[in-house]
């Protein structure tokens, strides 16, 4: 209870920060007449009013996979155009917390990266997107994961729950380095330097078992044992230039190693390595051309179900939809006798740690081992406009999908007893090209069907970087 009142507290101080904000956050309010005459759009740009509130205001969403949503409060200071300070704080219905600060430094490339040159070397477009420097330090206290046990045979019988609280302290780097041709894009490299301290305990007044008790270290290493770790790791990507030759393609590849380094003892020191490929194409068709003498800016609007179908865009012509697809392979290497402790491994099954879509026909991290492979291939269109001030800032939309995954114990196995499958449909809410909410069923994978729903995740990676809240 008593945390429950410094949360309010926060909030409280929060609201009396920016007074100027909030006022005009209340106009807003008042002009969505929830209780008279209620006009959707205003709802809309009274919502987005409040949760944008600058620089201290409340924040939403959830921490992780399994924290359950919550709210908290934000702090952004935008030092100069290219250092920005953030404090976050949430905590959720679960119980689970967390606190984190983080300063993100951006900068020019050591080289302007031209791309589109002609063949004599002249012409072309730069790259606008800069390099960045994340230094983070957090604190989170997850009340209840999930765990089934390891590698892919494991069952649904097999469930317990542990409690997972970490700080860690951390930099990261990203930076691009040079045009490796209009096709393939820009190549960057990426870094990161952190300290690690985790720990796992059990999880009071849940009706199942806890890990340490039912699996122990055997069947889930560093159960009983927390070791700290640094972490040391480097990764390159390719990726579609910000002007793109082909405005229907985009695509991305990353290649990443990471070191995990235990303190006191080499049993739970770990190497990583994880590839990441994603190609996407955008389906259109042109609009016809209004009658000689009339004007593009006064076309009739659309009528919604027309936009439903086939969404207008600014080049008079709208979208169908988009196809994805995506593959993910994670594989880990331990010295003899040595392990990767089950905190630490990748998982499959509705989202992983990150907030990742894995194998959506199955729960939340219903698979885990030190390997894994998933790929998958989405079908997404936009449905209608979520617009504030007759400007649309993000999009309602409806996707399908199929994935087929699996995980091993060892990397050689991960294809040896074949690859799990499901398909399924959805729904989902974005804001400036990113998901926040997202609804889902999937079905296949040969345990159900599966109704699921996410909000944001706080240690979601963040486009164009190497990821700012990752743990």
């Amino acid at each position: 209870m008593r945390r429950i009142s410094w949360f309010l507290l926060i909030l409280l101080a929060a609201a009396t920060v920016h007074a100027e904000d909030w006022k005009t956050t209340k106009e807003a309010c008042e002009d969505a007449r929830f209780f008279r005459d209620f006009q959707f759009h205003n709802a809309e740009e009274c919502a987005v009013d409040f949760f944008t509130l600058d620089p201290v205001g409340p924040a939403v969403g959830s921490i992780t996979t399994g924290s359950q949503f919550g709210g908290g409060f934000h702090f952004v200071d935008k030092l100069t155009a290219n250092n920005t300070l953030t404090v976050k704080a949430l905590y959720t219905i679960n119980s689970s917390f967390l606190f984190g600060g983080q300063y993100q430094f951006n900068f020019r490339p050591p080289f302007p990266i031209v791309t589109g040159k002609r063949q004599d070397g002249h012409g072309g477009q730069t790259d606008t997107t800069k390099g960045n420097l994340f230094i983070t330090a957090a604190h989170f206290d997850l009340h209840t994961q999930d765990f089934y046990g390891l590698g892919p045979n494991s069952s649904l019988a097999g469930h317990a729950v542990y409690r997972q609280h970490e700080s860690w302290f951390g930099v990261q780097a990203y930076t691009p380095l040079v045009s490796v041709g209009d096709y393939f894009g820009v190549l960057g490299i990426s870094g990161q330097f952190k300290y690690l301290y985790p720990a796992t305990d059990g999880v009071n007044g849940s009706s199942f078992p806890s890990v340490r008790a039912v699996y122990g270290e055997t069947g889930a290493p560093s159960s009983t044992a927390n070791p700290d770790f640094i972490v040391a790791g480097i990764g390159f990507d390719v990726r579609t230039p910000t002007s793109k030759p082909r405005i229907w393609e985009h695509h991305e590849a990353q290649l990443t190693y990471a070191h995990y380094s235990a303190l006191g003892s080499s049993e739970f020191s770990f190497n990583r390595l994880e590839a990441f490929t994603s190609i996407s194409f955008d389906l259109s068709k042109s609009l016809p051309k209004p009658p000689p003498g009339q004007s593009l800016l006064k076309q009739p609007d659309r009528p919604w179900w027309r936009n439903a179908l086939c969404m207008e865009n600014s080049r008079n012509g709208c979208d169908i939809g988009s196809i994805t697809s995506t593959t993910l392979l994670t594989t880990s290497y331990t010295a003899a006798g040595g392990s990767v402790p089950f905190y630490l491994q990748p998982t499959l099954g509705g989202a992983d740690f990150e907030g990742v879509d894995t194998l959506r026909g199955l729960v939340d991290y219903r698979l885990r081992a030190p390997n894994r492979i998933v790929t998958q291939i989405d079908f997404d269109k936009a449905v209608a406009n979520l617009g504030v001030k007759g400007n649309p800032i993000g999009e309602y939309g409806l996707y399908a999908f199929f994935d087929a995954g699996n995980v091993s114990l060892t990397p050689g196995q991960l294809t040896a007893d074949g690859l799990r499958t499901d398909v399924g449909i959805g729904a989902s809410i974005a804001i400036q090209h990113r998901v926040v909410i997202r609804a889902y069923i999937g079905f296949g994978a040969g345990e159900g069907s599966h109704l699921n729903s996410k909000t944001f995740n706080t240690f979601a990676p963040t486009p164009q970087t190497i990821g700012s809240w990752i743990p």
